[in-house]
């Protein structure tokens, strides 16, 4: 799988284990920063260029990591075609692929270590996407509201 991961500096070896264990169970994997621990590193245009890159499906599904996790997310979701969520539950996480094709997923770095992340990742990538009738039905939905009202 094409896998894009981002985080702004707070997160950056949070980051790092993620990538390293993404290329070691060989998934194609697209570093779109941060690069250094250096601020003014925010959230934002890291995670804007992962959710080009899911947009323009350079990259299947993306791991964005902040400090907070949500800030990235709202900042994903402006993209269309983007659905990025914030979770740190595993249930919920696997529902919201599920039902919701979450395609990008926002980890709270400052709050989640190396072996929660590494977890949330396995799920997160092993979740499938239902594709039944209302499945479709609502991400038809969500994309006729893109076209009509997104600015970019």
């Amino acid at each position: 799988m094409r896998i894009g991961v981002a985080a702004d500096h707070s997160a950056l070896t949070l980051k790092e284990a993620i990538v390293a264990w993404l290329r070691k169970e060989s998934h194609l994997t697209v570093d779109y920063g941060a690069h250094c621990d250096c601020p003014p590193n925010d959230f934002l245009q890291h995670a804007l260029a992962l959710a080009w890159a899911i947009s323009r499906g350079t990259v299947e599904r993306g791991i964005l990591l902040s400090q907070s996790g949500v800030g990235a997310a709202v900042i994903a979701n402006k993209i269309s075609g983007v659905r990025a969520g914030f979770t740190h539950d595993l249930d919920c996480l696997r529902y919201t692929v599920l039902h919701d094709h979450l395609n990008v997923h926002s980890l709270w770095a400052a709050k989640v270590g190396p072996e929660e992340a590494l977890e949330l990742v396995r799920a997160f990538l092993s979740s499938p996407y239902l594709d039944d009738a209302p499945a479709r039905r609502r991400l038809a939905k969500i994309a006729a509201l893109e076209s009509r009202f997104s600015l970019i």
